[in-house]
């Protein structure tokens, strides 16, 4: 898309526009592929810093995305996603003020955890609405991707048993700020 703005006309990518307007989840993830393979063989430093694609820009990878679906599908599975190594929910602190998602999955399932798995997924870089991947941090994925063709599924997802979500020393801990979590906790 060319813009023209007060610092003359440039190309924008606008790879985030419209993303939930697909029609199925293969579509979704068709895009997101081509996305990406296009960034990874294209997308300069330059380009991404400039706000054209990163960091506060109008367009860019952002932490999300969303699929609208027609009704509402079986659950097969629970995920908690979390930056870093693989870790025990007892282990994990939550950084500042935001909610900390394992007390929440805790104090919602536990003490009679459903009988879906809960997935752990580590590594993952977690942000806010409009805010991308750094230039280092794409880097280094685009670097993974060209060397060993991707990450190791191994190293990013773990079935997490819920006897260490449901751990009661875990739940005292969550239930110690439980006005932290009041958003939460089912009514």
């Amino acid at each position: 898309m060319t813009v023209t703005g007060s610092s003359g006309t440039f190309i924008q990518w606008q790879i985030m526009a419209a993303q939930c307007h697909f029609q199925t989840y293969e579509e979704v993830l068709d895009r997101q592929q081509g996305m990406w393979d296009k960034l990874r063989a294209d997308a300069t430093e330059q380009e991404w810093t400039s706000l054209k694609i990163g960091i506060q820009g109008g367009s860019g990878l952002t932490a999300f995305n969303e699929i609208v679906l027609q009704s509402v599908p079986s659950i097969f599975a629970f995920y908690w996603a979390h930056d870093g190594d693989f870790i025990t929910p007892m282990a994990y602190d939550g950084r500042g003020s935001e909610l900390t998602a394992i007390c929440c999955i805790a104090l919602q399932f536990c003490p009679n955890p459903p009988e879906q798995p809960l997935i752990e997924m580590a590594h993952q870089t977690i942000r806010g609405n409009g805010t991308s991947l750094t230039w280092s941090e794409f880097s280094s994925y685009k670097t993974v991707m060209l060397s060993s063709g991707g990450y190791d599924p191994s190293s990013i997802f773990r079935l997490l048993p819920w006897s260490e979500v449901c751990e009661t020393a875990f739940l005292n801990k969550c239930n110690q700020d439980s006005d932290r979590y009041s958003q939460c906790i089912p009514s």
